[in-house]
């Protein structure tokens, strides 16, 4: 990735973007503020959230960028394809079906994500 690691808050999901090559469903809307991406190279960079949990530091996987849009100076978008539509979209050309989803930390299930990451390790932020 060429910007570096940038913040933003989502503003739309469920949507589709397309240029004329390709059109992608499903996709999540972000607005980067004023920071936005410069290049095409800056497609297919993942997109992460992280969070402070005690000492550790937690990221998960959100997805990858399908496109964005720079048109507004004030408000740039990236959208990315969540990581649950991709691997839905694995699963189905391979004619299987998908019972698996990604585990999001939350007070539901922190047990099972603490054990899950006890069997990890996260380097602390430096």
């Amino acid at each position: 990735m060429l910007s570096g690691y940038l913040c933003g808050n989502v503003v739309g999901m469920d949507l589709s973007v397309g240029s004329d090559r390709r059109n992608f469903d499903g996709v999540t809307k972000v607005d980067l503020g004023n920071h936005g991406f410069e290049t095409d190279n800056e497609l297919g960079a993942p997109v992460y959230t992280e969070s402070e949990i005690g000492e550790r530091n937690i990221t998960q996987a959100l997805g990858y960028v399908t496109s964005f849009n720079n048109s507004d100076p004030n408000h740039k978008f990236i959208y990315y394809t969540p990581l649950q539509k991709v691997f839905h979209k694995l699963f189905e050309s391979s004619g299987g079906d998908c019972s698996y989803t990604l585990l999001t930390y939350n007070e539901t299930n922190a047990q099972e994500y603490d054990n899950l990451l006890a069997q990890i390790e996260i380097p602390t932020k430096k």
